[in-house]
């Protein structure tokens, strides 16, 4: 059984990676690739604070609460999709939680991030528009160090695949998507905006007042290896082998750069279901 601690996830981080201390890292985890942790999870966020101790670790807690018509609090609402180790952080008091129902984020607040986190959560109601937490990162990447973490086996029924590509796809108005209202379950009066994909021919025709041509396929169906595959053959995916499986990670400009050009290329980029062109 292969055995991680925060010091060994920690060298991997700084000497594999070549994490420095100042940068911001969007961290999509799994447990299984990491082997025993010998301290618990607590050492996944040890070995951050020791790798990037004046910068920013951002997870991941997606809740989909008012997707699924559910109701939505920061500080009660479980994120078990994704994973043990998000749906720990945000319980925690060091770590802060955007409050966003369907695509919240917590990030690790320490005296040396606390303006920039604070500045990054100041989220508007859009899931992926300029002014979420999605715009600010992809905002600080163009100037900043910024990376894109799959960690320990994270979303591995592809090379590489991230939250930040809806971003970019929302940005270009991409054909096979639309920004989608949700509606507080409990009658707030709130709504969020989403990016989603067309469900059926009818939501088409109800969002663009014509219907879609025979050749489109739904419900649309996206399969993202091309990304990764386009990313690793332009030498901007960085890959490292650590515990049962490797560690894959790309910067926040890449990331945008690579999809933004191949979605120029092909608006439809990446979907598998009929033809968007």
């Amino acid at each position: 059984m292969i055995t991680t601690n925060s010091h060994s996830l920690a060298r991997h981080l700084i000497e594999d990676l070549e994490l420095r201390d100042s940068d911001l890292v969007f961290l999509f985890s799994g447990i299984w690739g990491l082997g025993r942790l010998e301290n618990g999870l607590q050492d996944i966020t040890n070995a951050f604070r020791a790798a990037i101790p004046k910068g920013v670790l951002f997870v991941p807690t997606f809740s989909y609460s008012w997707c699924n018509q559910q109701p939505w609090d920061h500080q009660r609402t479980s994120c078990p999709d994704m994973g043990i180790y998000a749906d720990s952080v945000w319980r925690e008091k060091e770590f802060v939680r955007s409050n966003n129902p369907n695509f919240s984020v917590a990030a690790l607040r320490t005296s040396h991030n606390a303006d920039l986190v604070d500045a990054m959560l100041d989220n508007d109601d859009s899931c992926f528009g300029e002014q979420s937490v999605f715009g600010r990162i992809a905002h600080y990447g163009e100037e900043n160090r910024a990376f894109l973490l799959l960690l320990g086996g994270a979303f591995k029924d592809c090379l590489f695949r991230c939250t930040l590509i809806h971003y970019v796809q929302q940005k270009m108005m991409v054909p096979h998507r639309y920004e989608k209202i949700f509606r507080d379950p409990e009658g707030s009066g709130r709504v969020v905006t989403q990016l989603v994909r067309f469900l059926d021919p009818q939501e088409y025709e109800m969002i663009n007042g014509t219907p879609p041509t025979t050749a489109m396929g739904f419900p649309v169906k996206e399969v993202f290896n091309p990304f990764g595959l386009e990313l690793k053959r332009q030498n901007k995916l960085i890959q490292k082998p650590f515990g049962f499986y490797e560690s894959r990670m790309t910067s926040v400009s890449d990331c945008i750069d690579v999809f933004t050009r191949e979605t120029i290329k092909n608006p439809a980029y990446c979907v598998v279901s009929g033809d968007w062109s």
